[in-house]
């Protein structure tokens, strides 16, 4: 279980073998700390950090103040730096009052991703580390969420094949480090749920996936078969209009 620091506002989970907490009994048992409208649960190393108290008390202006790496009806996403080093902040959206009505009785989609983040770090996938969230409550109702976890640099796969020159050797690279990723995230029958060339960052030594809001883990083989086939459409569908390099990726993938 991770070990915990606990102060009147800040509450520091310090994952042991990052695996952090993996239910929500486990994150709250294991550190969170509430009161009736907001819930912080950051890892160690942001203890000192000079953001992470304006993250408790005014998270919108680090969101809206920061670098937009992405602003949409679902989420808004920021980079942070500091110290010459960076994070990503995610802010997940309210967007309407139906979506507020159905989804406020459930696991927010930050603490969601906390979770898959280390599950995925657990199982050896490489994925971003999760550091920090912070969510709205009203006792048991939650509302917006918000999510710092560690930037990965590199391009992005999209970006990578289609607006750079690549040689036919390191097309062939990329492809088979993306086989890698795939057979990792088969090993841990893990379903991604929205796996495309712009979620998967390429790095100096490996491929890691990012964007882990839908992602799921599966007991039954039968059930994570049927999933993983809707990730490599999706996949694939990518490169619908490079159909050589469909292929090399539907081979490196097993589905050709």
């Amino acid at each position: 279980m991770p070990a915990s620091v606990t102060s009147d506002r800040i509450s520091i989970v310090l994952p042991s073998s990052l695996q952090g907490p993996h239910t929500a009994g486990d994150f709250a048992k294991d550190g969170g700390r509430s009161d009736w409208c907001r819930l912080l649960v950051a890892v160690s190393e942001l203890a000192d950090s000079a953001w992470l108290e304006r993250f408790w008390n005014e998270p919108d202006r680090l969101v809206e103040e920061n670098v937009a790496l992405k602003r949409g009806n679902r989420c808004t996403v920021s980079l942070l730096e500091e110290n010459c080093k960076q994070f990503v902040i995610k802010r997940y959206n309210l967007r309407s009052p139906r979506h507020t009505a159905l989804h406020c009785w459930q696991t927010s989609r930050a603490r969601m991703a906390w979770i898959q983040g280390y599950r995925l770090m657990a199982a050896g996938v490489p994925a971003p580390q999760p550091l920090a969230i912070l969510e709205e409550r009203r006792g048991p109702l939650r509302f917006r969420s918000y999510l710092i976890y560690e930037y990965l640099p590199g391009e992005l796969l999209w970006h990578q094949i289609r607006d750079f020159p690549l040689s036919k050797e390191e097309t062939d690279r990329l492809v088979q480090a993306f086989g890698i990723l795939w057979r990792k995230l088969e090993a841990a029958r893990c379903y991604h749920g929205d796996l495309k060339g712009i979620n998967v960052v390429v790095g100096k030594k490996e491929l890691s996936v990012i964007d882990l809001d839908a992602t799921k883990f599966f007991r039954s083989e039968r059930a994570f078969r049927r999933s993983q086939r809707r990730d490599a459409a999706r996949f694939l569908q990518n490169w619908k209009d490079l159909p050589q390099l469909q292929r090399q990726f539907a081979q490196e993938m097993g589905f050709e």
